[in-house]
């Protein structure tokens, strides 16, 4: 019989690290009998083949929320670059939609839950309706 895979993802901040880690331990040791299905932890980074691990993840989306703020002040202010961050925005969006479709695509599990689909589907939509709303500004 062949054992079914269960993904798991785990958030935590950095202070229960510790928490963390025993809770996953007592969670690994209850489930190793299990005869019908294979627990395994879902890591971003891993998806992406980042060289740097999580430290590089890290790294990285502390950069995008960083662009994302200064984008976002540009827009609230309406100051110069505004119309072009929102399309740059828009663009993301796409494009996160179109990565994790890949991932879907190419037999990762880890984005296939009604949630994980719905809120996919939604940045989508919202971010073609970014676009034609950005065009049609003045």
């Amino acid at each position: 019989m062949t054992k079914r895979d269960v993904t798991l993802f785990v958030s935590y901040a950095r202070a229960n690290k510790v928490l963390a880690a025993k809770l996953l331990a007592r969670f690994r040791e209850q489930v190793a009998a299990s005869k019908r299905y294979r627990y395994r932890f879902w890591h971003e980074w891993r998806l992406f083949g980042l060289p740097g691990g999580i430290q590089l993840f890290l790294v990285l989306n502390l950069a995008l929320f960083a662009v994302a703020l200064v984008g976002l002040r540009q827009l609230i202010l309406w100051k110069a670059g505004a119309r072009l961050f929102s399309y740059f925005l828009a663009a993301c969006g796409v494009f996160a939609f179109s990565i994790h479709m890949w991932f879907i695509a190419a037999g990762h599990p880890e984005f296939r839950s009604p949630v994980s689909v719905t809120i996919l589907a939604a940045t989508l939509v919202l971010s073609l309706v970014q676009l034609a709303v950005t065009a049609r500004l003045k």
